[in-house]
């Protein structure tokens, strides 16, 4: 038995599908043999045959002066679907274009408070896709980082196997099991000879998005925008790439 919500979905409306299933099942029918047989009223019927007859799924013939009703074939169901389809694409690519236009300018958050470093590398292990990665510089005095951090956030950050490119000090690169990469992530340092890189601020590219952390007022913000993010992970691969090759 087909479900007539299926039906429904391709936009028919409740009475039309019950007409076009009765008449598939039971054949050439007038409309008092429809009515009995599909439980809609003889005012739904009249008012339904047209748009089915629009549709391609009902025909009409007269006999002995009284007017019979048969369904057409079923395949005329896809062209419904097929046109529906194209609708439902055009429709998705223009609220596409809004969604574009509107989010071409940064979305911007600014955050006040401690919570807010857990807040955002929560937010990167949601927003991040299995297997993505995040680049991140870290100029942090002292490696506390971990005591700020959910404790679902190494989990889920395991679990998705989220990547890692981290640029940061000498100091902090050392201390990171002596500089030695560990699952997923990569990390190089900036010299000693040209900056300590000791501001105690953090900034992080992933997805979509920028995060920065300063962790001497304990203020963050995020920009939401993806031709910013991709300018900053541009700018970041490069410096990577040459630090690691120095």
């Amino acid at each position: 038995m087909v479900n007539e919500q299926i039906l429904q979905n391709i936009w028919l409306t409740e009475t039309e599908s019950k007409i076009y299933l009765c008449l598939l099942e039971k054949g050439t029918q007038n409309i008092t043999e429809i009515s009995h047989f599909s439980s809609c009223n003889r005012v739904q019927i009249y008012s339904a045959i047209p748009h089915l007859k629009e549709k391609q799924l009902v025909w009409e013939s007269i006999r002995w002066k009284r007017k019979y009703f048969f369904a057409e074939s079923p395949e005329n169901l896809e062209n419904i679907f097929d046109e529906q389809k194209m609708k439902f694409q055009n429709t998705v690519t223009l609220l596409k274009k809004q969604y574009e236009k509107k989010h071409a300018v940064p979305q911007f958050k600014a955050l006040y408070t401690q919570e807010s470093i857990k807040y955002i590398f929560d937010d990167i292990i949601k927003t991040l896709k299995h297997g993505e990665t995040y680049y991140r510089y870290s100029s942090r005095k002292q490696d506390h980082l971990r005591s700020l951090l959910s404790e679902s956030y190494r989990k889920k950050r395991k679990e998705k196997e989220i990547g890692r490119m981290v640029i940061t000090s000498d100091e902090l690169m050392r201390l990171k099991e002596g500089g030695k990469n560990v699952l997923n992530r990569e990390m190089v340092s900036i010299p000693k000879l040209y900056d300590l890189f000791e501001d105690n601020i953090t900034k992080v590219i992933y997805s979509n998005k920028v995060a920065v952390i300063d962790y001497n007022s304990n203020t963050s913000f995020i920009i939401e925008n993806q031709k910013f993010a991709d300018f900053e992970k541009k700018i970041f691969k490069l410096l990577f790439k040459y630090l690691r090759k120095n």
